[in-house]
């Protein structure tokens, strides 16, 4: 792309995205569980970044609504307002726990059977790391990139509404 918008071969360099060394020792899946309060069944970490914005309650509400009962971890960065609107659901949901901002990221990909998230370059970049299937619900103007490559290189899934982001997981669930 850089060379069809006249960049000099010269100027472009291929490094590595910076992945922080905390990833490459995660706790355990069942360690994760267990203390979270959550069972071992299929679990989804949902997550739109360190703002998180979006419709990410209205994602993990429908989730929440589904027969298959998965278990719901939402990161909702620093978005105090959404976090205490879903720490409230928490009490009526056992399969929902919901955080703020947090620094251990590695853990909640580590128990995840699938993650969701908006296509910023870390949440694309650390699920592939941890080899964790992804559905993209949200991409805006420079992560469209990501998304397409994701979806092109059949490392997840694209769901641009929340009728269709509820049929993938659960196809993903039953498949």
């Amino acid at each position: 792309d850089m060379l069809e918008r006249g960049v000099k071969k010269d100027r472009l360099f291929l490094v590595d995205f910076p992945i922080d060394g905390k990833f490459a020792s995660p706790r355990s899946r069942n360690e994760t569980l267990k203390e979270l309060g959550l069972q071992d069944r299929f679990t989804l970490l949902l997550t739109q970044g360190g703002e998180g914005v979006g419709k990410v309650e209205e994602y993990a509400t429908a989730l929440l609504g589904m027969k298959e009962k998965p278990n719901v971890i939402v990161i909702c960065g620093k978005n105090a307002v959404l976090y205490r609107r879903l720490k409230r659901l928490e009490e009526r949901h056992p399969n929902l726990r919901a955080f703020g901002f947090v620094s251990n990221m590695q853990d909640f990909y580590e128990c995840a059977d699938l993650a969701a998230g908006k296509a910023g370059f870390n949440f694309i970049f650390e699920s592939i790391y941890m080899q964790l299937p992804v559905i993209v619900n949200n991409a805006i103007a420079n992560e469209r990139i990501a998304a397409r490559f994701i979806v092109s290189n059949g490392m997840g899934w694209r769901a641009k509404s929340t009728k269709e982001f509820t049929a993938t997981v659960k196809n993903i669930m039953n498949d």
